[in-house]
C-alpha cells in the first residue's frame, strides 16, 4: 500500500509535466491558427485595395488617352502620380511597382517608387507574367493575383486586363505585403517577425526577443506561399507562457495532496477490512487458547467462526478438538 501511495505521487508529478507539455503545444497550435486567420483577412483586404487602385487608374480618362496613343511619357507621369495618391500617402499599401503591357505582354512602360527595393524594370514575379501570357480565350480577361517572389523577396502582385471585353493590354500592380501584415502585431497583441524567402527580415517588432533559448516564450510560425507553391513569407509571433503556467504549481500540489489523501483513505479502509477478516478472528482464537491454559473448564466452549477461509478452517478445527 505504501508503494501504491508512492506510485500515485510519482504519477501526479509525471502527469503535471505531461500537462505542461500539452498546454505548451496546444497554445502553439492555437497561435499558428490565429496567424493563418489574420493573414487571410489582411491579404483579402489588401487584394481589394490593390484592385481598387488598378481599376481606378486604368479607368481614368488621362490613362486611357495615353495608353491608346502609346504616349510613354504621359503614361510615366500618370504612374508616378499614383505613388502620391491616398492609397499610398495614407499608408494603406506600400506601392513598389506599376507596369503597363500591351495585350501580347510587351512592356510599354513601368515605374518604381523612390523607396522601393526594386530596380527600375518590369517585375517578373515567379513567372506570373509568363503564366498569364500562356492563357487563352476568356481566361485572359481574369485578374491574376497573389504572392510572388522576385530576387529572393516576397511581393504581392495583381495583373489586371485593360480595356474590358475589348482587351488592349494589362496593368501590373506590385506592393510590399509586409507593411499590411505588420497589423498582425496590434491585432494579436504579440511581438511579430516577418521574413522573406532569402531570410532577410521584412518586419520585426521593437519588442521582439530573438533568444530562442528562453523556456518561457512560445514561438509560432505560419508560412505564406506564392502562386507556384513556394515559400514566400514566414510570419512568426511570440507569447510568454508564464501566465499559462502561473497556477500549475498550485494545481500540481492539489493533485499530489489529493493523491496522498486518497492513498491514506485506501490504507485506512484496507486496515479495517484486514482487522475484520484476519486480525480480529485470530485475536478471538488466541484469547480462547489463553483461557484454556488458565482453566480447563472452558474446554468445549466454541468460538465464532468467521474471517478468511484459512482462519475459518482453523477456528472450525479448534471447535472440533475442544468439543471431543
Amino acid at each position: 500500500l505504501g508503494l501504491m501511495g508512492l506510485l500515485a505521487l510519482m504519477f501526479a508529478l509525471a502527469s503535471g509535466a505531461i500537462h505542461e507539455k500539452e498546454v505548451f503545444e496546444h497554445q502553439r497550435i492555437s497561435m499558428r491558427e490565429l496567424i493563418r486567420i489574420k493573414t487571410d483577412d489582411i491579404l483579402n483586404d489588401t487584394s481589394l485595395t490593390v484592385k481598387e487602385l488598378g481599376l481606378s487608374l486604368q479607368n481614368s480618362p488621362a490613362f486611357r488617352k495615353a495608353f491608346e496613343r502609346r504616349d510613354i511619357s504621359a503614361l510615366g507621369d500618370i504612374l508616378d502620380n499614383e505613388y502620391h495618391r491616398y492609397f499610398v500617402s495614407y499608408g494603406n499599401i506600400r506601392l513598389e511597382n506599376l507596369s503597363v503591357f500591351d495585350k501580347d505582354f510587351n512592356k510599354i512602360t513601368c515605374r518604381t517608387g523612390d523607396s522601393s527595393n526594386l530596380k527600375t524594370g518590369v517585375i517578373r514575379c515567379s513567372g506570373m507574367v509568363d503564366e498569364a501570357s500562356a492563357r487563352t480565350g476568356a481566361s485572359r480577361l481574369r485578374i491574376m493575383e497573389g504572392l510572388c517572389i522576385h530576387a529572393g523577396r516576397a511581393y504581392y502582385s495583381a495583373l489586371m486586363p485593360v480595356g474590358g471585353i475589348r482587351l488592349t493590354g494589362y496593368l501590373l500592380v506590385t506592393i510590399d505585403p509586409s507593411m499590411n501584415l505588420a497589423a498582425i502585431e496590434s491585432a494579436l497583441a504579440m511581438p511579430l517577425l516577418i521574413r522573406h524567402p532569402d531570410g532577410m527580415t521584412a518586419y520585426q517588432s521593437i519588442s521582439w526577443n530573438s533568444d530562442n533559448t528562453e523556456t518561457d516564450i512560445i514561438f509560432a510560425e505560419h508560412t505564406l506561399h506564392s502562386r507556384d507553391g513556394s515559400a514566400a513569407l514566414s510570419v512568426t509571433i511570440a507569447d510568454k507562457v508564464s501566465p499559462l503556467f502561473a497556477n500549475l504549481p498550485n494545481t500540481r500540489m492539489a493533485v499530489m495532496a489529493g493523491a496522498a489523501i486518497i492513498t491514506l483513505i485506501i490504507i485506512g479502509i484496507a486496515f479495517l477490512v484486514l482487522r475484520q477478516i484476519a486480525i480480529h478472528p485470530l485475536e478471538t482464537l488466541t484469547n480462547q487458547l489463553r483461557l484454556l491454559r488458565q482453566d480447563r473448564k472452558h474446554l468445549g466452549q466454541p468460538i465464532k467462526v468467521y474471517g478468511t477461509r484459512e482462519i475459518r478452517e482453523l477456528s472450525s478445527n479448534f471447535n472440533e478438538m475442544t468439543s471431543e
